[in-house]
């Protein structure tokens, strides 16, 4: 919710690409202008869409647009331009305002309007429809893998003994060939694609990287798990691991499983359990999240929360380029390559793509209906 004090800031401040005034007084154009504004704030990097402020002024007038209907515009926004924008009521002590809060589009994707642009701008105080030269440059846009970068002055001795055995256990497990397990470290790293002769790259970072080497290089690759017996604000248990992934795999989800519950159900004459958590559904979303998210974020780490009522786990980054809530089953993209491939060697991802799947049919089975993906960083 933003305060009042806030919003009297940003009434001082000029429009530009990221804050637009409209007085809106008595109705806003809800199928050509609000989503032509919208769409434009998005492509160029976010921001907020406000009515019921004079836009030469930034004084307010208060706005009759969406009276009573305000709640539905962030659902009907999010299907006609594919991006969730939160819609806010402010009662200002001078008038009613809206705000549209308008997230940056995704790497790579323009957002298209279903208003009276395609693909719509800003040009000076004016929407105009997208330039070719932008809006290829928008497509053209593409988004580097972190997990390949070299980690400069990284060598083998800063990586994790224990961290690579289970790795070489797995993989040659997984892979059927008794062999594996007598590759030295450098052999192993050069085979997965972890050692270049350029040096070791942030997936070894990541995966393989001792604990004061993260703490020093990465910090950011962390994950802290959050219990609440009920829904409150203060925890019950935290846990912090800032540990290559590949010594931790099995701990994290451990920690999980110590505080899942059991519910018992009758069906016919036997009776039968359904868990709280169940192991490979939360296994493939951590695996997701490991994989996927974005470590270039500072100050953002894996989050878990978990009460017997919920499980949520914030991956930093949100969806890729292209990925939505609605075609996450069917669409296929990476953000960390290396990171992803290497999980899947070990056979802690039995194919790519196929743990989104997983994770409906289980919670679809047990009945405990549809994840919840926000398009965000949440699921």
């Amino acid at each position: 919710m933003t305060q009042i004090d806030e919003f009297n800031k940003w009434l001082k401040n000029p429009e530009g690409l990221h804050l637009e005034f409209k007085a809106a007084r008595n109705s806003f154009s809800w199928d050509k202008a609000l989503p032509d504004y919208c769409a434009a704030l998005a492509n160029e990097g976010g921001g907020k869409l406000i009515l019921g402020v004079e836009d030469k002024t930034h004084k307010i007038i208060g706005s009759k647009a969406f009276e009573g209907t305000h709640n539905t515009l962030s659902h009907d926004l999010l299907n006609n331009l594919k991006v969730r924008i939160d819609v806010e009521e402010l009662h200002h002590p001078d008038g009613r305002v809206l705000i549209f809060h308008v997230p940056a589009r995704p790497f790579g994707q323009p957002i298209q309007s279903s208003g009276q642009y395609k693909y719509p701008m800003r040009a000076g105080e004016s929407l105009v429809e997208m330039d070719p030269g932008t809006l290829r440059r928008i497509l053209n846009e593409v988004e580097s893998d972190f997990s390949a970068k070299i980690v400069p002055g990284l060598t083998i001795t800063d990586l994790d003994d224990s961290a690579l055995n289970n790795f070489r256990q797995k993989w040659s497990q997984k892979s059927g060939r008794e062999a594996y397990l007598k590759f030295p470290s450098e052999k192993l790293l050069q085979a997965i694609g972890i050692l270049t002769d350029l040096g070791i790259n942030y997936a070894g970072l990541v995966l393989f990287g001792k604990k004061e080497k993260l703490d020093q290089l990465l910090p950011t690759s962390e994950i802290i798990f959050e219990w609440r017996t009920a829904k409150k604000i203060p925890h019950d248990f935290r846990q912090t691991w800032r540990d290559p992934f590949f010594k931790i795999y099995d701990e994290v989800w451990n920690t999980i499983n110590a505080r899942n519950l059991r519910f018992p159900f009758q069906e016919g004459l036997f009776q039968r359990e359904v868990f709280a958590f169940n192991e490979k559904a939360i296994r493939e979303a951590l695996l997701n999240a490991v994989a996927h998210r974005d470590y270039t974020l500072g100050g953002r780490s894996i989050f878990i929360t978990a009460s017997p009522e919920d499980f949520t786990i914030e991956s930093p980054g949100g969806f890729l380029p292209g990925i939505t809530p609605d075609n996450i089953l069917v669409q296929r993209a990476w953000r960390n390559r290396v990171i992803a491939e290497t999980l899947e060697k070990s056979g802690l991802v039995e194919r790519a793509g196929q743990g989104m799947d997983d994770i409906f049919a289980s919670t679809i089975k047990e009945g405990k209906g549809m994840p919840d993906f926000s398009g965000s960083d949440n699921y």
